[in-house]
């Protein structure tokens, strides 16, 4: 990251001349009880405001001050994040100057408000992202940031933990945005064990010649048309007294050109993003390594290339699952659905208390929610509420959708038990009846899954979602973790729908 991040505290002072100082708050009547309850001077009568743009002012004269006002909002969620898009126009403004230090106070009409400082905290440092990998010219560091608040106490492990959530979505955000041949299974592969070893969790991986031989039917048949051979990759986190284990499936499909029923030139030029699933996981496994919780997870990733070679699978072939479940393979594009089927199985064994695939699997997710929401589909209304309030919480939101009867008819197939494609009457209903052919390989086990595909990527800077691949879901998923360890699941019954 450009900055380095430090709890100040309130009225720290500095000699140097390239100082900023940035006051956060919603209102111009409460701008001087803000700073006076930060530490910081009030402003004189005689020190004019000008304005320039809809929430941000400039006091002249130095130290510069830049006043940022969050809003509107009418809930207490939207006020946290109207900060957090504070925090990302605030790294506009720091990344535009030349600043050896950036001292920052974050209040509301209260004062120095914990929640507040730190939301304005995740949008400025999520907003603080480029890919530069391939770039000639890299930024070098070049500002200190100093939160100021009143209680250094409460705010320093605030401010850590926002701190490592950043990190892992930038950790997702460069998975997702490298190049195809840059990433492919072999690299992904390496790339998590980087992770695994860095915070000690046991890892393991199968490679092509044990996939065959253990009969994972459906990850070696997606990943037969690449010369870069699929893996099933695993990492587990066992904590000791942990009462909940969840197993989090992730896909990772390095890049997809929909195989033989080839996608348009159009459509491929994102599809190195397609593994952003299992990007989001390893984001979160670095997230735990840093800000690690009571609670045992198991991650595992299918991870393969989608690709038109001359083993190719072709439409009309029938292949044999993990779980013994033969399926018809009418359409080539939709792989994701048949390497998570084999990982959930996979995972099942491990007798996990919760399931959850987590995958840019559909862009049908899109044409109902756009670019605001993900859909989730579960059998567990409790996961469903749980991961809700999650996304309530950390704006990644999400929204629970039907897995009823009719739509799994819908996958029966005629010359095997199903076929990997399917419609609703006369319409697609694509993530419904993903989802529902991700359910035949669950066995009842209580479980969840999250289609991010509509979220994972910003044609453009979006508030603090910066241009290309998004990370969203790795905040999400920690706070749905932090909330199955405060109160662990306990599996209800009559739940499934």
């Amino acid at each position: 990251m450009p900055y380095v991040l430090k709890p100040g505290k309130s009225g720290s002072k500095s000699g140097s001349k390239s100082v900023v100082t940035i006051v956060v708050g919603p209102e111009s009547r409460s701008e001087n009880r803000i700073r006076k309850s930060l530490g910081l001077p009030e402003l004189k009568s005689n020190q004019s405001l000008i304005r320039l743009s809809r929430r941000r002012f400039l006091v002249p004269g130095p130290p510069l001050v830049f006043v940022l006002r969050p809003g509107p909002w009418s809930t207490e969620l939207e006020r946290l994040e109207a900060f957090r898009l504070a925090g990302a126009e605030a790294s506009v403004q720091i990344s535009n100057g030349e600043w050896e230090r950036v001292q920052i106070g974050v209040g509301d009409e209260e004062g120095g408000a914990l929640a507040t400082t730190t939301a304005f905290t995740e949008g400025l440092l999520l907003h603080d992202y480029r890919y530069d990998r391939f770039l000639s010219a890299r930024k070098s560091p070049k500002s200190q940031i100093w939160i100021q608040h009143p209680d250094r106490t409460s705010v320093t492990p605030a401010l850590e933990r926002a701190g490592a959530l950043v990190r892992g979505t930038h950790l997702a955000r460069d998975l997702m945005n490298a190049p195809a041949n840059a990433l492919g299974p072999a690299e992904l592969e390496a790339e998590t064990r980087k992770v695994a070893l860095r915070h000690k969790l046991r890892f393991n991986c199968l490679g092509l010649r044990e996939l065959e031989a253990g009969g994972y039917g459906g990850i070696v048949a997606i990943g037969q048309g690449s010369n870069r051979e699929a893996r099933l990759i695993e990492v587990q986190r066992k904590v000791r007294g942990a009462r909940t284990h969840i197993a989090l499936i992730g896909k990772g499909v390095c890049f997809d050109s929909g195989g033989l029923s080839l996608k348009p030139p159009k459509s491929m030029e994102l599809m190195k993003k397609d593994m952003g699933g299992a990007a989001v996981l390893i984001g979160l496994l670095e997230v735990l390594g840093i800000a690690p919780l009571d609670i045992d997870v198991t991650v595992i990733i299918p991870a393969v290339e989608n690709l038109p070679g001359p083993n190719a699978i072709r439409p009309g072939d029938v292949i044999r699952m993990l779980n013994g479940k033969s399926v018809e393979i009418l359409n080539t594009d939709a792989e994701g659905r048949i390497i998570l089927a084999d990982a959930l199985t996979h995972a099942a064994r491990l007798k996990p208390d919760i399931l959850m695939a987590v995958a840019t699997l559909t862009g049908s997710a899109g044409f109902t929610f756009g670019n605001q929401v993900s859909p989730i589909f579960s059998t567990d209304d409790d996961l469903s509420r749980r991961l809700v309030l999650a996304g309530n919480e950390t704006y990644e939101r999400v929204w629970p959708m039907p897995l009823y009867r009719e739509y799994h008819d819908s996958m029966t197939g005629t010359i095997s038990d199903l076929k990997n494609v399917g419609v609703s009457g006369h319409y697609p209903a694509g993530a419904i009846l993903a989802a529902c052919f991700l359910n035949q390989f669950v066995d009842k086990q209580p479980w969840v899954h999250l289609d991010c595909a509509n979220l994972s990527y910003s044609p453009s800077d979006n508030g603090y979602k910066r241009q290309g691949a998004t990370g969203t879901g790795v905040r999400l998923l920690y706070r749905f973790l932090e909330g199955l360890t405060a109160k662990p699941y306990e599996r209800a019954s009559g739940t499934s729908r």
